[in-house]
């Protein structure tokens, strides 16, 4: 059993196998990490597989309405921002509190992400957004799944391979709760103050769009 492993804090079910929903900005970060990472399959909860699921018909139903009526495609800004509005409401949590191993925010965490993923991969292109709002949308991805650097995993692969999960890996623990600290000492100039001006900027960005 690796080191990673051993770390790992579990609540109810051992022996979970892994699945392989990791962004491909993390599977570069540490290729010779991958081999050693969690042996565990992740059981994503029912608001989880809602959301998916979800989002998954309002794609369908968008491109259906539009090649049905033969008209261009049209953008409905929502099936962007409510999923960004939903995570920030949750990074939010998180500067106030310290959450760092509350499995139920973990989880809430964990599903905003992915709902937010879900939704950039299907209308997060040039063809709907202006290229501000891409640029930012594709610059809070980036960092999400750089940070913190120097570590085996990010947060956004522990976001992608433990939602709807129960149990706790303690890297997640501690990455959560230095997030948390480094907001109380620096409010203003904290990486989750960052995070929620970014997400600010690119939802100001995408109703002016709709306002134009």
């Amino acid at each position: 059993m690796s080191s990673f492993d051993k770390s790992i804090f579990r609540q109810n079910n051992p022996g979970i196998e892994k699945t392989n929903s990791i962004p491909e900005i993390e599977a570069n970060k540490s290729p010779d990490n991958q081999t050693s990472s969690i042996n565990q399959e992740i059981k994503p909860s029912h608001i989880s597989n809602y959301l998916i699921l979800k989002s998954l018909i309002s794609c369908i139903e968008f491109f259906i309405d539009n090649n049905s009526s033969g008209n261009k495609l049209m953008f409905e800004p929502t099936i962007i921002l409510t999923p960004l509005e939903i995570f920030k409401k949750t990074l939010n949590t998180l500067s106030e509190l310290d959450v760092s191993s509350d499995i139920k925010f973990i989880e809430k965490l964990s599903e905003s992400w992915i709902y937010f993923l879900n939704a950039q991969a299907q209308y997060g292109s040039q063809q709907f957004l202006s290229k501000i709002a891409y640029a930012k949308i594709n610059e809070l991805i980036t960092e999400i799944s750089q940070y913190p650097k120097n570590d085996d995993h990010s947060l956004a692969f522990y976001l992608n391979e433990h939602a709807g999960s129960d149990w706790i890996p303690f890297p997640l623990i501690k990455i959560l709760r230095e997030l948390y600290e480094s907001n109380q000492t620096l409010p203003d100039s904290s990486t989750l103050h960052r995070w929620n001006e970014l997400i600010e900027n690119i939802l100001q960005e995408i109703n002016s769009t709709i306002s134009d």
